[in-house]
């Protein structure tokens, strides 16, 4: 059993190789001016290979970003005072949240609105 589980790690390992690959070809180019948003382009695509990678393994990033907040999927790390929102909706995401399969693997680590409260704790007005 312990040496299928060797073998499975050892398939994912191959398909992460080529994105390390990659990141060093990225990391050896001059940045100037003329070439920062090729570079860009160039670690963008680099990332959606890594997702791409994953995705296949059953791993699976969830955006939070205008949700209510669910501590089931969600670790709260911040709030934010604002009035235009209903309170408990996420309005920042500091780190993504991902599934794997059907199961929470990481929660969402995320910034929270609530209300200012008025002074005199009377909130009617």
């Amino acid at each position: 059993m312990e040496r299928i589980k060797d073998l499975t790690k050892g398939e994912i390992i191959l398909k992460i190789i080529p994105v390390i690959d990659n990141f060093e070809r990225a990391m050896c180019v001059e940045m100037n001016d003329n070439n920062f948003e090729s570079i860009k382009k160039g670690i963008e695509m680099i990332y959606k290979q890594f997702l791409n990678i994953l995705e296949k393994e059953g791993v699976k990033q969830f955006s939070s970003i205008g949700e209510k907040f669910d501590p089931s999927k969600h670790e709260a790390i911040g709030i934010a005072y604002d009035d235009s929102k209903e309170e408990d909706t996420i309005l920042d995401e500091v780190e993504k949240g991902y599934y794997y399969k059907d199961s929470l693997l990481r929660p969402a680590k995320v910034i929270v609105s609530k209300k200012m409260k008025k002074e005199g704790g009377d909130e009617n007005g």
